[in-house]
């Protein structure tokens, strides 16, 4: 991951990192990584609900403020 921002800068495959594997494996990597950022926002707010899951799509933010 060399691209605009240079492999120093790739938060999310540190050395050691292992992929899922097979054909979706990246899937468990990106609901690990999503329930790790839920964590860290519920303990900064216990109602924390903002990020939204799509099936077979993905993720978003919701209820941004001054979104739209």
């Amino acid at each position: 991951m060399d691209g605009v921002f240079g492999k120093d800068n790739d938060r999310v495959h540190y050395e050691g990192f292992i992929g899922g594997s097979g054909e979706d494996g990246y899937r468990i990597n990106v609901r690990g990584i999503i329930k790790r950022m839920r964590k860290k926002f519920l303990q900064c707010d216990e109602t924390f609900a903002e990020i939204e899951n799509f099936v077979g799509l993905g993720y978003r933010l919701a209820n941004l403020t001054g979104a739209g």
